[in-house]
């Protein structure tokens, strides 16, 4: 759920007008998602959901009494935003995220100090808490920062650096340190107290809620000590037990308590295991965050019952999605009535909610599979989802659209539903070479793949599935005679005697080390990140084609993809041998997993940790055993292992095995040759020997330095980018667009120009 930003203009939510008492969190603004353009109230649709809180106006006029304007010898004076650069102290936690600009750099410098301060008034058990720095710092520092920086590839930047500093995790330990002994918990009645407390637990959470909406990283922190859960699970319980027939669209504790939670489960890095927490820390009791929101799903508040629907949407595994709808066989109804109804609606939004955030939730229900036959026996529930794919301008609601009908068609008897529609399928065959935007022609050519997966319709199908991405990112002939030769593995053995694995990219730095091990012993071994060539199908299917063995990585991600789905069904299709890894513990597997991998032997690769090199030779020693019984090693190679650094990805819950590498070196297992040089052309790249002053001369030379991703790349991370496009032009056009932060056509024709004159001079 988006963060949300106040104005000064009133808000009717059902016609019940807010409190005097806390008229600040009732005067908000409408904005579409991440678009500034205010909106035209109406009376029938509760506005303002999907902005941001904005803590420099009317949410603070309230405590303008509270805090005194003299300045307070406690309070850390701000570093002017003046163009200058000041360094960052990084004491005892580093963080790899570099600041886009001047300005940035004294934004991080300022909350380190910040961090400072909370750290040490927490310590500070002996004297008296002064809470008037605290409050202004927290304001100043941290959340008008949110309004200072208005674009999102800004705004995950800087929630990127506060998770990676530890300012998260002292944010949550300062609310704790706020909430204790003064609430029992954030609720309705908690706005009536006048206490500056009050304001100090407002402002984390209006941080909370805005950050992590943004990035990841951010929302990772804040799942991963549980402590806010926890505290937000005791908030749901008490406003359920003393407050349900209370809370209404615009009741704030609700709304920030639900919208933290919303967020933060759109994560793919967050597991089962995270929602169970303790409503009182130390306290011994364990609850499900599930068990605290399903109450609320019988509200008579449209907006309360759809903002917890689409919360548990992203929460619930497998069962559980089957065990809501089969006891509110209403809920889907429901669902599908407020999307019809923000399809008719002139901004797109019901509740406050966007088509595609409405989708989203649908598409997270549909992963059960008795849900997705429920989906499709609703009367007309397809035919909505065919107007929004052939007939909606927004490609965004198209995507959405699409990985329904991707999900859905896994169903066989849906698959033959969704082929027997003409239209939709030719829409499909469009989208697959939708030019500009790669995502929508690669969900477009998955679920076509998926729908046409019988032997003949497939093997029809292949010689057509080189056409759509690559087409949709218009890479030219030039390039493409550059590509460079196969990796030398590739030759060790015959093409059908490979080894392949398949797995989700939050697990991709175990699975580099397990590639290194196999090819060093003789393996040949396909992986992404190192063979990826051309679009994600064509390679993903190919792939399996040509491998004998396919190590399938087991987790709760791998099992929510429907890219990783497509890929081991079609493993299985092709009668391949299925090594599983289990890399978690306990995991809720969805059925369609549990049912594949059934009594299958596993390896266990979530017992050590990455550094524990000897548990990982002794198990790897286990594996290599297992699939010398299928292929014969050849000779150990001799190229030296390549390893990437950690990736960072935005939450997509359906990124998959074919997921870009986010490196800051090249990835790519280089073939040695010798060199035969031409006459006036140096032997050695020239961007192998640039300073970062020859990168920002060629950023300024092409008119790059406005954009702020371009700023931040290093020498490797542009290396990595020619070669790649060149090599994968799907991964360089996604790089742009998801991990530089490029918008609009303009900005990726600028860019992708100007290191085209690199790779052609390389």
């Amino acid at each position: 759920m988006g963060a949300i930003c106040s104005s000064k203009a009133s808000t009717a939510v059902d016609s019940h007008p807010p409190s005097a008492i806390d008229q600040c969190d009732s005067v908000v603004q409408l904005y579409a998602k991440h678009d500034t353009t205010p909106r035209e109230q109406t009376p029938t649709d509760v506005k303002g959901r999907v902005g941001y809180i904005s803590t420099s106006e009317a949410s603070l006029q309230e405590t303008n009494s509270i805090l005194p304007d003299t300045t307070d010898s406690k309070m850390p004076a701000r570093l002017p935003t003046a163009n200058v650069t000041v360094p960052i102290e990084t004491g005892d936690e580093m963080s790899t995220t570099k600041p886009g600009n001047p300005q940035m750099d004294i934004t991080f410098t300022n909350m380190k100090t910040a961090k400072k301060l909370f750290v040490t008034e927490i310590e500070n058990k002996t004297s008296e808490t002064n809470f008037d720095p605290i409050r202004k710092v927290l304001k100043r520092d941290i959340s008008d920062v949110f309004e200072e920086y208005t674009t999102p590839p800004d705004r995950e930047t800087i929630g990127n650096f506060m998770a990676e500093i530890g300012l998260v995790r002292t944010l949550v330990e300062l609310y704790k340190y706020i909430i204790d002994d003064m609430y029992e918990a954030f609720t309705l009645d908690t706005l009536n107290d006048e206490g500056i407390e009050k304001h100090l637990l407002k402002e984390i959470r209006r941080i909370l809620w805005n950050f992590s909406d943004q990035s990841s990283k951010f929302k990772d922190a804040i799942a991963k000590t549980r402590l806010m859960f926890g505290f937000l699970a005791k908030d749901l319980m008490e406003m359920e037990k003393n407050e349900f027939d209370q809370i209404k669209g615009r009741s704030y504790p609700f709304e920030s308590a639900v919208s933290i939670i919303h967020n933060c489960a759109r994560s793919a890095n967050i597991t089962k295991d995270m929602y169970l927490v303790e409503p009182q820390p130390g306290g011994g009791q364990t609850v499900s965050l599930l068990t605290c929101l399903k109450p609320f799903l019988r509200s008579d508040d449209t907006f309360v019952k759809l903002l917890t629907l689409l919360a548990l949407a992203h929460m619930m595994d497998d069962k559980e999605s089957k065990a809501l709808l089969e006891t509110d066989k209403a809920i889907l109804n429901f669902l599908l009535e407020m999307i019809r109804a923000a399809t008719k609606s002139e901004n797109r939004r019901q509740q406050g909610f966007s088509v595609e955030e409405l989708l989203d939730g649908l598409s997270r229900i549909a992963r059960n599979d008795s849900n997705k036959t429920k989906i499709m026996e609703i009367p007309d529930a397809f035919g909505l989802l065919k107007e929004i794919i052939i007939g909606s301008k927004v490609e965004t609601e198209i995507l959405a659209g699409v990985k329904i009908i991707w999900e859905l068609a896994f169903d066989k008897t849906n698959c033959g539903k969704i082929k027997a529609s003409t239209d939709l399928m030719k829409r499909l065959r469009e989208l697959r070479r939708h030019p500009g935007n790669a995502d929508l022609a690669n969900a477009a050519s998955y679920t076509y793949f998926v729908i046409n997966d019988s032997d003949e319709d497939t093997e029809s199908e292949d010689d057509e599935l080189g056409q759509n991405i690559a087409d949709s990112s218009k890479v030219s002939k030039k390039k493409k005679k550059k590509t460079p030769p196969a990796a030398p593995l590739s030759t060790i053995k015959p093409i059908t005697e490979q080894i392949m694995l398949s797995y989700n990219w939050t697990h991709q730095k175990m699975l580099l080390k397990v590639y290194d091990k196999l090819t060093t012993r003789g393996f040949p071994v396909w992986m992404d990140v190192y063979h990826m060539k051309g679009n994600l199908l064509d390679a993903m299917s190919q792939a399996i084609k040509e491998s004998k063995v396919v190590i399938m990585c087991v987790s709760e991600q791998y099992g929510e993809s429907k890219n990783c789905r497509t890929e081991a069904q079609y493993a299985r299709k092709k009668d391949k041998i299925i090594i599983p890894f289990m890399m978690q513990r306990n995991p809720n597997l969805p059925g369609w997993l549990d049912m594949m991998i059934g009594e299958d032997l596993y390896y266990k690769f979530y017992d050590f940790g990455l550094d524990d090199q000897p548990a990982f030779e002794k198990r790897m020693e286990e594996v290599i055993k297992a699939i010398s019984h299928h292929i014969e090693p050849g000779p150990p190679s001799a190229l030296p292992a390549v390893t990437a650094p950690p990736v960072d990805r935005k939450t997509d819950q359906s990124v998959t095995t074919t997921a870009k590498p986010t490196t800051e070196q090249d990835t790519t297992t280089k073939q040695p040759k010798e060199k035969k040089p031409k006459q006036g052309k140096k032997n050695a790249s020239p961007l192998k020997s640039w300073t970062e002053d020859d990168k920002d001369k060629w950023l300024n030379d092409n008119r790059l330095t406005t954009y702020a991703g371009m700023n931040q790349i290093t020498c490797e991370q542009l290396q990595f980018l020619v070669k790649i496009s060149v090599k994968a032009p799907e991964f360089f056009y996604r790089s742009l667009k998801e991990e530089v932060g490029l918008k609009g056509l303009e900005q990726l024709m600028r860019v992708s120009n100007a290191i085209e004159k690199l790779a052609e001079a390389e």
